[in-house]
């Protein structure tokens, strides 16, 4: 039996629907990709960040070390430069817990 011209246009609206909405579906799979990419980015910066944030007590570990090899405990600029790399260290952990705090 012949489909009327009514049943056509519902027919058509209804393969619109679907197709929008497997669009909106494939929409949405891509965003979650995009977000769990991003994640990750964000969680290997962390890593990176926490790294580098060691590394400033490992070399203003070093610096006392050279500073007392040279003479007098903290009297060279390689323990002024110690102190001014841990004072950066608190700032930077006060700044993280602020950062926390905020969430």
């Amino acid at each position: 039996m012949p489909m009327t011209p009514l049943e056509k246009a519902w027919l058509a609206r209804a393969e619109k629907a679907e197709a929008w909405a497997a669009e909106i579906h494939q929409s949405m799979e891509d965003q979650h990709e995009r977000n769990a990419d991003y994640q990750e980015k964000l969680e290997a910066r962390a890593e990176k960040a926490e790294a580098a944030l060691h590394s400033l007590q490992t070399i203003a570990e070093e610096l006392d070390r050279i500073d007392c090899a040279l003479g007098p405990k903290g009297e060279s600029m390689f323990a002024h430069m110690a102190d001014r790399i841990r004072e950066a260290y608190a700032e930077i952990l006060a700044a993280r817990a602020a950062l926390n705090a905020a969430d």
